[in-house]
């Protein structure tokens, strides 16, 4: 237990820059004094919202003649939230419920928050996500699915993009907040996997390992906090700074501004523990990490002719 303190306190002061005082945290621990929340946000009622509802009709069955107020400052010993009298009110008499997306922790909202800091769309009003693959779209909304209960319809946009419906405002919050970084600690392997099918590039190149394994990003903490866990489960890594360029993508000049790249290093011994423990779910990239471990059975000059018949691309087709 004294481990568990030791490491919640180093977390909690790593991500937000305050340390919390021991007697403090073990108060939390053993629930012997709660942090109150006072302004709730989108993350807030998505966690406590459906369960202080389903308290409130206890409540007003067990005790018909308690009030609304009554029944709020109830809830409040319970829960760490505080809901409005006027809420309580609303729902004792039937006039309204939560429509908030309930979530759980679970290690699926560990996938959903690697997608976060990667595609996802946090600009979009409610957040989205919006790819080219439909098998990273249908896991998407698998992994949704588990952590919230609702469907997460996906469509098809411009006959090229597969978008899913809008929702999730819960994603939004934790990247405001910073707390995806504290889903990432809890679910390391889960956060990686849903990064790296977001931002994760495999290729081949000539050289002794054969392979490049690296994700992309523009945002430095993103980085600095996969190359962490990525430490911690024992990958070797290292960080490039990509100068601005210019590249043509369908016929369009688009200036891209710095980015960073973290590079898996290790060889053959790394590429398979990469991906029998994060690997790729989203189609193209999977497809070439399952070639690069087959050519891998090969004496090196096989190998490489066979991944460079994979990786080339084949010849336009001249009408």
């Amino acid at each position: 237990m004294d481990y568990c303190f030791t490491e919640t306190r180093r977390i909690v002061e790593e991500i937000f820059g305050a340390a919390i005082p021991r007697s403090v945290l073990k108060n939390w621990y053993y629930g012997h004094k709660k942090h109150r929340m006072t302004r709730l946000n989108a993350l807030d009622k998505s966690l406590w919202y459906r369960k202080a509802y389903e308290l409130v009709l206890k409540l007003k069955k067990e005790k018909p003649y308690w009030g609304h107020k009554k029944i709020s400052a109830e809830l409040r010993r319970h829960l760490p939230i505080r809901v409005p009298p006027l809420t309580v009110y609303f729902w004792t008499t039937g006039r309204s419920k939560p429509i908030i997306t309930p979530i759980k922790i679970c290690p699926e909202l560990g996938y959903l928050v690697g997608v976060l800091v990667g595609d996802y769309e946090r600009s979009a009003i409610q957040g989205r996500l919006r790819v080219k693959d439909r098998k990273f779209a249908e896991y998407f909304a698998a992994m949704y699915k588990k952590v919230t209960g609702n469907n997460c319809n996906i469509y098809l946009e411009d006959s090229s993009f597969y978008r899913t419906s809008k929702g999730g405002a819960f994603l939004r919050t934790l990247w405001i907040t910073g707390l995806w970084k504290i889903i990432a600690h809890i679910y390391p392997i889960e956060f990686l996997q849903g990064l790296f099918d977001s931002k994760g590039c495999i290729s081949i190149k000539k050289s002794a390992s054969g392979y490049i394994l690296k994700m992309s990003t523009g945002d430095l903490e993103v980085l600095l906090v996969t190359s962490k866990l990525l430490r911690n489960l024992g990958y070797k890594t290292k960080i490039r700074l990509n100068p601005p360029q210019t590249r043509i993508i369908d016929t369009r000049i688009i200036n891209f501004k710095h980015s960073y790249s973290l590079h898996i290093l290790g060889g053959k011994k790394a590429l398979h523990k990469f991906a029998a423990e994060i690997g790729f779910r989203e189609s193209k990239r999977n497809k070439r990490l399952k070639a690069l471990l087959e050519a891998y059975k090969y004496p090196p000059k096989e190998r490489h002719k066979i991944l460079h018949e994979f990786f080339t691309p084949p010849p336009p087709i001249l009408r």
